[in-house]
């Protein structure tokens, strides 16, 4: 009936107040009746009454309190008892066992309201010792009020100071223990409050030099950029002795800084005063944080940027040993990524060069490397001539060094392996956006990865861009080899075409020469067709019809390494064929004047053309056909037969006319005459067979490998014909060669060429 779910003390006041309340209302007989019924001592309570009263007489009488008029909380009753009984507080550390003041174990006792409830924190009237040691008379408390009642009693230890950004503070947690019970623990206070000192060296450090802190003060915007600055220096020069260290930025403002600005807001109350006497106090100067050695590092050795043809692509340095990006990364923003090559980024910057190029002679075989020790004094005489910057830097070096000491370098002798990451550059893919895509220092593997992506992305920025279509002539202005506009305040590049729509033609901007070189050959021919609809009727009736041709064209295979190489009809691929002999061939041909003097100056010789591609084209089909037999005849597995097919499907495929030039066409018989030639001797020497594998094997890996990429044109290169003239002067040299070819030669194109 009194009980209190909390507090034994409280099932006392209840006691209490119903008594009085009965004692209004019930005589002596029905009182002591009341008692013994809810089993209460009617004299106890007659004593309790009159303690009370003598109580209350001395409050109002002799101390002259006046009473609360409004009912106590739950709170302020105990906060009130607490003051008296610190000594009997406890906290619950096992299931039913307190520890109490003085490392005093106690149980609350079974007859209390509360035993079972367990409360967290308690505090008893009593600690009685019998078979243990109870607590009775108890109530449930909070840690906070003990603090609050005996702040004079608390002890105070602190640990953990740190840095908060937000508060532009330090903080400090504390714990609070009274009797060796801890009260509380974690709660954080301002460091300064216990110690102003260190409160003051940790906001310096961390605010002011790391700078790990929120404010638009001027001087602190003007310092993290001068800051920033400088200390590119040091990435770029690779080196840690060329600006001032942390040491000295903390002794800068140390000395600067009175004692009480321990905080972001003491620190910009100060500078309201401060900064009318002198505005400038707290900045920095170059000067205070460059040392005397600042000059190695210039714009010119290390620039911010490089330029690649119409591109520049910003530059960042890192001078951070084993880092991924360690040493010179270029930005270059997915659209743009088709458009670069790898070789001008090989030459990294001028600062570095020196460095790069005594690494790649060390990583020179032995034998080679021995031409050129000491190697940094061949070096600095090697850079006595200041290079251009363009081409391969092997083939400078290389130069270089046959020029200083004779001794000739391969291309291939060049190990990029044996060069440290830091002398090789990085590449940092970005999207439209600037968000990192990928980076590493493999430019054909990112190229490769994201060709597509670097595909759409310029195509959706270029859309809107000198775009034409379904033009039946040159109805749009003459095109630039390279077209720069600008979207967002961002400048882009591309290389303007005409295209081939089938009926008509357009124009689009594409992301990397190549691309347009193509897609303008096949537009310009597609456009002196439109031009010459007539003409090319009556060639296409009259002159191109051979029914054996045709047949023989529509079976080839396709072009077992590029695979897109298609082409269309034997009609259609000859026409462009003849149109591209005659009108484009060795002409540039980008305004619609260069267009109309090719038109009208070249006319007269399409008949002749037509002719002379007829009967060469209908020749290699008849050689070509007639080789089929002699090959069958030979066993699935001999080496000879694998050979030969090889060569002619890299030559004989769909679409080969189209993407043959004339001149090379007319050559095509000559190749399949040696061929038959070898055929009858069956010449299948192993010596001569290594000989020509070892550059046509290494130059078809090339040429694949630069196809996952980009457009590639093996028919427009010298090296790939070489192949055909080395074969007839090893297997028919009775067909003689069109120029002088050899072993010699070939490694020299191959140099030149530059291929892997």
């Amino acid at each position: 009936v009194f009980r209190h779910p909390e507090s034994d003390f409280l099932t006392l006041l209840t006691i209490w107040n119903t008594y009085e309340e009965q004692k209004k209302h019930l005589s002596n007989s029905k009182l002591r009746k009341y008692c013994t019924d809810n089993f209460l001592s009617y004299l106890r309570m007659r004593e309790w009454f009159d303690s009370h009263a003598q109580i209350m007489q001395i409050v109002k009488g002799d101390l002259k309190m006046h009473l609360n008029t409004l009912e106590a909380g739950y709170e302020n009753i105990h906060r009130a008892l607490l003051t008296g009984l610190l000594s009997n507080i406890g906290f619950r550390h096992e299931q039913y066992e307190y520890l109490g003041a003085r490392a005093l174990k106690f149980f609350i006792f079974p007859g209390s309201g509360l035993h079972k409830l367990k409360p967290k924190w308690i505090m008893a009237a009593e600690q009685v010792e019998t078979s243990k040691v109870y607590a009775r008379t108890v109530a449930r408390i909070e840690p906070e009020w003990i603090e609050q009642c005996a702040p004079h009693l608390v002890k105070h230890t602190h640990y953990d100071p740190h840095w908060e950004k937000k508060a532009g503070r330090s903080a400090v947690y504390e714990r609070t223990i009274l009797y060796g019970l801890t009260l509380q623990t974690g709660r954080k206070i301002p460091y300064e409050r216990v110690d102003a000192k260190s409160a003051r060296e940790l906001f310096i450090q961390s605010a002011l030099v790391s700078h790990d802190y929120h404010s638009n003060a001027p001087f602190f915007v003007a310092n993290q950029k001068l800051l920033e600055e400088v200390g590119m220096i040091q990435h770029k020069g690779r080196r840690v002795d060329l600006v001032e260290d942390e040491l000295w930025l903390y002794s800068f403002y140390d000395n600067k800084l009175p004692p009480e600005v321990v905080s972001g807001i003491a620190l910009d109350k100060w500078r309201k005063t401060a900064e009318k006497t002198d505005p400038l106090i707290l900045f920095l100067t170059k000067e205070d944080l460059t040392r005397e050695q600042e000059d190695i590092v210039n714009e010119w050795d290390y620039p911010d940027s490089k330029k690649i043809g119409n591109l520049t692509i910003p530059l960042q340095y890192r001078f951070e040993p084993g880092h991924d990006e360690d040493g010179v990364t270029a930005i270059i923003p997915v659209h743009q990524l088709n458009q670069v090559a790898q070789a001008p980024f090989d030459w990294l910057v001028p600062g570095m060069l020196e460095e790069k190029c005594i690494a790649l002679i060390r990583s020179l075989p032995k034998n080679i490397r021995k031409h050129f020790v000491p190697v940094p004094e061949t070096v600095k005489r090697c850079l006595e001539v200041e290079p251009d910057f363009k081409g391969l830097l092997q083939e400078w070096l290389g130069q270089r060094l046959r020029k200083l000491t004779g001794e000739a370098i391969p291309l291939n002798a060049w190990a990029m392996d044996g060069v440290p990451d830091h002398l090789k550059m990085n590449f940092r893919v970005i999207d439209e956006q600037g968000r990192l895509l990928d980076y590493g220092r493999d430019l054909k593997k990112l190229q490769l990865q994201y060709s597509t992506k670097a595909v759409d992305s310029f195509d959706q920025i270029a859309a809107d861009e000198l775009n034409y279509t379904g033009c039946i002539g040159w109805a749009f202005d003459d095109l630039p080899d390279i077209y720069t506009f600008i979207q967002q305040g961002q400048a882009y590049t591309g290389y303007p075409a005409i295209i081939d729509e089938g009926d008509a033609v357009g124009v689009r901007i594409f992301d990397t020469r190549q691309k347009a070189d193509s897609q303008h050959q096949s537009g310009l021919m597609r456009l002196f067709q439109l031009s010459l609809r007539k003409e090319c009727t009556y060639l296409v009736k009259n002159i191109l019809q051979s029914a054996s041709a045709e047949l023989s064209y529509s079976r080839l295979p396709k072009h077992p390494i590029l695979a897109d190489r298609s082409g269309s009809s034997y009609k259609d691929d000859m026409l462009m064929l003849i149109l591209h002999s005659v009108f484009i061939e060795g002409r540039t041909i980008r305004s619609q004047q260069a267009f109309e003097q090719s038109l009208l100056a070249n006319k007269a010789g399409l008949m002749t053309a037509a002719n002379e591609a007829g009967k060469t084209a209908l020749e290699i089909m008849t050689l070509y056909n007639a080789l089929q037999t002699p090959l069958q005849r030979l066993n699935a597995h001999d080496p000879l037969r694998k050979d030969i097919n090889e060569q002619l499907e890299l030559l004989i495929y769909t679409g080969f006319i189209r993407n043959t030039p004339l001149a090379q066409l007319k050559a095509i018989p000559r190749y399949l005459k040696a061929v038959q030639y070898r055929l009858d001797k069956y010449d299948n020497n192993p010596q001569k067979n290594q000989e020509i594998s070892r550059y046509a094997i290494r130059y078809w890996k090339d040429i694949e490998k630069k196809a996952k990429k980009d457009k590639v044109f093996p028919e427009q290169e010298a090296f790939r014909w070489m192949l055909e003239e080395l074969r007839v002067s090893l297997y028919a040299q009775q067909l003689k060669t069109a120029y002088p070819v050899s072993a010699k030669r070939l490694d020299k194109a191959w140099d030149e060429r530059g291929g892997i």
